[in-house]
């Protein structure tokens, strides 16, 4: 049974951004996920990685903000790389509801063994798009924020 909507269907894909963003940001990140899968990581659990790298101890607020995540999603996401130990979630010496997360030295292990793959597809992504056009892009995207 066909439905009468009030902008067809067809219009809708072709022209909604949100529309045209998830299907690439799904296509992109099977693409990420099938090179970091050799490591046991998909591309939400390397940037994790990589984002609690850059600090010595970071709080999950702090993680969530910089990955445009809420904070539940943060936390529930940290529990596979601690099970792993690739990650510590501490509380903080100064208020124990506070959350300090630091990567162990297996997550930097992992993260030196995996860094390779991520470079040789980010490298294959900017060829794909142009390095211009991938520029570009970055560029028109962060005025979203």
């Amino acid at each position: 049974m066909t439905t009468k909507l009030p902008i067809s269907a067809t219009k809708i894909s072709k022209e909604c951004f949100c529309f045209s963003l998830k299907k690439a940001e799904r296509l992109i990140s099977r693409r990420y996920d099938e090179a970091l899968a050799p490591f046991g990581l998909r591309n939400g659990q390397f940037s994790m990685l990589i984002c609690i790298s850059g600090a010595n101890l970071i709080n999950i607020q702090s993680i969530a903000h910089q990955l445009n995540m809420d904070r539940t999603t943060t936390t529930a996401a940290l529990k596979p790389l601690e099970k792993r130990k690739l990650i510590k979630i501490t509380a903080s010496k100064e208020d124990s509801r506070v959350k300090l997360v630091s990567i162990t030295p297996l997550g930097i292990s992992l993260l030196t063994k995996a860094i390779p793959a991520w470079q040789k597809i980010q490298d294959q992504m900017k060829a794909d798009i142009n390095l211009d056009n991938f520029i570009k892009l970055k560029d028109q995207l962060s005025l979203l924020h």
